[in-house]
């Protein structure tokens, strides 16, 4: 943790009020938050049921301006498996994550895309 900026000194966003019980979000056996510091963004979801968990994470409006997140496209990085993905990020959108059981994901927000 102390390697990336954002998790070691970063602003703290809980997103856990914008992810009421659902389908898609069980907020008794999951938690999500942000991290930033500077250009470097990272989502954080764990998932404490003993079964794989495929969640879609909402980011409010309220994230992207307390936060100056940037919209649109972006290349990631899952932290713990260095798996690389893409992420699209909108405000009051929801992102999905597929997390195993007993564990969770750390995902660098690392560069805008252009589309």
């Amino acid at each position: 943790a102390n390697k990336e900026k954002a998790l070691r000194e970063g602003d703290f966003f809980d997103l856990m009020y914008v992810n009421p019980a659902s389908d898609h979000f069980d907020n008794g056996r999951q938690y999500a938050f942000l991290r930033k510091s500077g250009d470097e963004t990272v989502l954080v979801c764990t998932n404490f049921s003993d079964r794989d968990a495929n969640v879609k994470v909402c980011i409010p409006a309220h994230a992207f301006d307390f936060m100056s997140l940037p919209t649109g496209k972006h290349a990631s990085m899952e932290l713990l498996s260095g798996k690389k993905g893409t992420f699209v990020l909108n405000p009051d959108d929801s992102v999905p994550l597929t997390i195993p059981a007993h564990f969770a994901v750390v995902w660098k927000i690392k560069k805008l895309l252009k589309v």
